[in-house]
């Protein structure tokens, strides 16, 4: 079983206690065994596994999960450089190689720097490999048991001009869209004076199927831009959200479906109660279109961004779901970020307080809102987690890697501990879900399994539509493991 915590909602800082405790130390110790794995827990690839080829795993650097619970990974075998490969691992448990040296498409690829995995919903995959460095990257395309090169700053350059590639999503129905830089009226530069390599390009949007990309016209220039400045968001439907960098009166968001760009909102324009919109970056795209996206004002015409907002566009219409300067029990809200919009309409952000409102970031809290409710789901300081020894009581010290699924669920990793004399003293790092009805504890550190203990949570990789989640741990002496724990 699990650990739960009970709701919380915003309007205080109650501390927590534990409403359902069955593992050691989930609220006071006790027992000396270590805490059991979940029982549903599944050990997918481990150091020293024979991937399909021939190559022998000594890392899991990445991976992602379609809704049918199949898995992409990119694993390295040992050596310097690491060389990679990209494994499909289907539901039954069979591996099926994608990409490695002896592919056909890797000819004259050296596969040590493949990154960028994404897997979409229904099973199609992409990645790159070259790096962040000017004409040196290659995408590729897994659709339907077919490997093919997408993209490629490398002759045949495709699309034409490609250079570099900037943002990259996927959408059902095998759906793709990305940016990509190319030369415009100057072309693309490489500034490296701050020791880190800074690319600017003009950008061009193409948006389709795998094998049918066509380039989207948008209403703003795009010249000398960085890669990533477009923003892209695909929904369930294949509305495909883009937030664009924008001058004077230009769009900053709009949609694109059917290949047409559609205007959703633009710079400058006013809203009576929040101000002079100078800034917005999108966030999530609902099933039904809802829109959740950061939002930047003047409030007193002075063409100066003085205010923040999460902004929820739905029926036409605009909603403040959070803002700074708002209190969080003796600190107040620095930064507010949205996450996702869920099928329920629920969108769940993130808020960053300090005690100190000139301060620009602080620790985290993770909300959800609810047809004009929030409530609170998990804090750093949220007590609950049980006590040593010397009663010193246990405590979430940091948030890290949220994500967020259709259905609603929050699955987060948290470092848990005490302060020992103003000092942090870590004693085990959990991975947590929210479902609405409170916190549950998915994973801990130390907990035993039948491929061993888990000494690490690396890295939470995904959660799919149906609430199965994938990640990368660390076992006890035995180097990267990548698990999957179903959804109950």
């Amino acid at each position: 079983m699990l650990n739960v915590l009970p709701l919380r909602t915003t309007a205080g800082r109650a501390v927590a206690a534990c409403f359902l405790v069955t593992s050691f130390a989930a609220c006071g110790g006790g027992g000396d065994d270590p805490p059991k794995a979940p029982e549903s827990l599944q050990l997918l690839m481990r150091r020293g596994d024979s991937m399909p080829g021939g190559l022998v795993v000594n890392s899991v650097e990445s991976a992602r999960m379609a809704n049918d619970r199949s898995v992409i990974a990119i694993a390295s075998q040992s050596g310097t450089p690491a060389v990679n490969g990209v494994y499909l691992r289907r539901p039954d448990g069979d591996f099926q190689r994608v990409l490695d040296q002896s592919s056909p498409l890797a000819s004259g690829l050296n596969l040590t720097d493949v990154a960028g995995l994404l897997m979409s919903a229904t099973g199609e995959v992409t990645f790159k490999e070259g790096g962040n460095r000017l004409d040196r990257e290659t995408v590729f395309s897994w659709v339907n048991g077919n490997l093919s090169r997408l993209a490629s700053g490398l002759e045949p350059k495709a699309p034409a001009g490609f250079r570099k590639l900037g943002e990259l999503r996927l959408g059902p129905n095998q759906r793709v869209a990305f940016t990509y830089g190319v030369n415009g009226e100057q072309p693309c530069s490489v500034d490296s004076s701050t020791g880190t390599e800074r690319i600017n390009c003009k950008l061009r949007l193409v948006y389709g199927t795998h094998d049918d990309l066509r380039e989207v016209a948008l209403p703003n220039e795009l010249e000398n831009q960085r890669p990533t400045s477009v923003g892209l968001e695909f929904n369930a439907g294949g509305d495909l959200l883009v937030g664009l960098p924008a001058s004077g009166r230009n769009p900053l968001i709009g949609v694109v479906r059917d290949g047409q760009f559609s205007s959703l909102i633009e710079r400058q324009a006013r809203f009576e109660d929040f101000g002079v919109l100078l800034s917005a970056t999108p966030r999530a795209i609902a099933t039904n279109g809802d829109v959740a996206f950061d939002a930047g004002f003047d409030t007193n015409d002075d063409n100066v961004r003085d205010d923040e907002r999460i902004l929820l566009y739905s029926g036409g219409g605009f909603t403040s779901i959070a803002k700074l300067r708002d209190p969080a029990g003796e600190a107040t809200v620095v930064d507010v970020r949205a996450l996702a919009i869920d099928d329920l309409g629920r969108v769940t952000y993130q808020a960053n307080f300090n005690r100190n409102p000139n301060e620009a970031t602080g620790p985290v809290s993770i909300r959800q809102w609810d047809d004009g409710a929030t409530r609170e789901i998990a804090f750093v300081g949220l007590a609950g987690f049980g006590e040593n020894e010397d009663d010193q009581g246990y405590r979430i010290l940091e948030i890290e890697s949220i994500r967020v699924n259709r259905r609603g669920d929050v699955v987060f990793v948290a470092r848990i501990g005490f302060f020992e004399d103003g000092t942090e003293e870590t004693v085990e790092t959990r991975l947590l879900r929210d479902a609405g009805n409170g916190l549950e504890t998915l994973l801990r550190t130390g907990s035993t399994f039948s491929g061993g203990t888990i000494a690490g949570i690396e890295t939470l990789s995904d959660i799919n539509d149906n609430g199965d989640v994938l990640l990368i741990v660390e076992l006890r002496g035995a180097g990267r493991g990548l698990v999957l724990i179903p959804r109950d």
